[in-house]
């Protein structure tokens, strides 16, 4: 039991590891495309 609980939260720390990456991709992208955007 105790080591399925940790096999859990591993997998639940890798998914929002994961989620965080993605976010910030996302802000990175939409400051990217928001400074090219005002250059012109």
């Amino acid at each position: 039991m105790p080591d399925r609980f940790k096999q859990t939260n591993a997998n639940l720390s890798l998914d929002s590891q994961k989620n965080n990456d993605a976010v910030k991709n996302t802000l990175y992208l939409i400051v990217i495309m928001t400074i090219s955007f005002y250059q012109f």
